[in-house]
Formats: C-alpha cells, sequence, structure tokens
C-alpha cells in the first residue's frame, strides 16, 4: 500500500514539474519593426511600431521576422524590418 502511493505520489510531482518546465519556455517577447519610406521626395521620416508575441523564443524570432515586408505601391517603397528585442 505504502509504495503505491510513494509511487503515485511520484508520478504527479514528476508530472508537474514536467509541464511546469514546458510552459516556462512561452514568454512575452516584443516584436520592434522600424518603417521606411523611400522613392519619392517629402516622405515621412522612418518611424518605429512595437507589438508583443507570446511564444517560445524560436517561435516568437520566425513569427516577428515573417512580419518583415518590402511594398511598393505608386512609386512609393515601404520597406518594413523586424527584429525581436
Amino acid at each position: 500500500m505504502k509504495k503505491q502511493l510513494l509511487r503515485a505520489t511520484v508520478t504527479l510531482c514528476g508530472l508537474g514539474l514536467l509541464s511546469l518546465g514546458f510552459t516556462s519556455c512561452i514568454k512575452d517577447y516584443t516584436c520592434r519593426c522600424e518603417v521606411v519610406y523611400s522613392g519619392k521626395p517629402g516622405l515621412p521620416a522612418p518611424i518605429t511600431k512595437e507589438y508583443n508575441v507570446r511564444d517560445n523564443s524560436k517561435g516568437a524570432s520566425s513569427k516577428c521576422k515573417a512580419a518583415s515586408q518590402t511594398k511598393t505601391e505608386m512609386g512609393i517603397v515601404t520597406t518594413e524590418t523586424c527584429d525581436l528585442y
């Protein structure tokens, strides 16, 4: 009886620690994007946008970098470069 109780307690503790380990990898990260306009005179100065990404480090980094893009519309080139901070 005592062995079964001990085994159950150790199993529950192990599962608790394992689940705690998986959830501790997920954090809030800040993705910072610099937006630069070019192609015509009189365009606005570069701006910086920030938003939060909740994921593990690798996932947050890939989501942030995926937000980087370059668009051209009516001769105006908008370049958005994003990095994780």
